[in-house]
C-alpha cells in the first residue's frame, strides 16, 4: 500500500478543502506563518488515529509530535464546526480512500466521529453516520451503517 495523498478542511489554518498528492519527493513552499508545517504534520495525525491501539479518534501526540494541546486546537479559528481529514492509498491496482468528519464537543472536552466513508476505486463501500448528534460524543453511541456496494458516488 502505497499513499496518493491526504485531505482536509477546517483543519487548523487552513477553512477551505485541500488535497495534497504525494510524490517521491514532495516539497511544500510558503511564507512563515502560511502553514506548512501543519501540512507536512497532518499525515501523521492521520495516521496515528488509524492505529488499532489509539484510545481517541486522534492522538494529539502522533508520530511524536504535538498537534495540539487539545483536540479544539485542530479546528479552524477553534470553533464548534466539524472538521474533516482523509487519505488515499495506491493498493495494487486500486485506490482506496477514506474520509471522515470530526467535531469537538467542548461540554465534554472530547473529540467525536460525525461520519465516516471509504470509497474503492471511486466506488462507495461504506457509509457510516452518527444516528443523533448525541451520539458523537458517547464512548458506544449509535452509527447508522450504509453499505453501498456497486454504488458509485464521485471522490471529491
Amino acid at each position: 500500500m502505497t499513499p496518493q495523498a491526504f485531505t482536509f478542511s477546517r483543519y487548523r489554518a487552513f477553512k477551505d478543502p485541500i488535497r495534497v498528492e504525494l510524490a517521491p519527493l514532495t516539497l511544500v513552499i510558503g511564507r512563515n506563518g502560511g502553514g506548512k508545517s501543519i501540512v507536512t504534520r497532518v499525515q501523521l495525525l492521520i495516521a496515528g488515529g488509524l492505529q488499532a491501539k489509539s484510545r481517541a479518534p486522534l492522538d494529539l501526540q502522533a508520530g511524536g509530535i504535538t498537534h495540539g494541546s487539545r483536540f479544539k486546537d485542530l479546528i479552524f479559528q477553534r470553533s464548534s464546526q466539524p472538521f474533516s481529514l482523509g487519505a488515499e492509498i495506491l493498493d495494487g491496482d486500486s485506490v482506496v480512500r477514506f474520509s471522515t468528519s470530526l467535531r469537538h464537543i467542548s461540554e465534554k472536552h472530547v473529540l467525536g466521529i460525525e461520519s465516516f466513508h471509504l470509497y474503492r476505486d471511486g466506488i462507495l463501500l461504506l457509509q457510516f453516520d452518527a444516528e443523533a448528534p448525541e451520539d458523537i460524543s458517547e464512548r458506544e453511541g449509535t452509527f447508522v451503517a450504509k453499505p453501498i456496494a456497486g454504488s458509485r458516488t464521485p471522490c471529491s
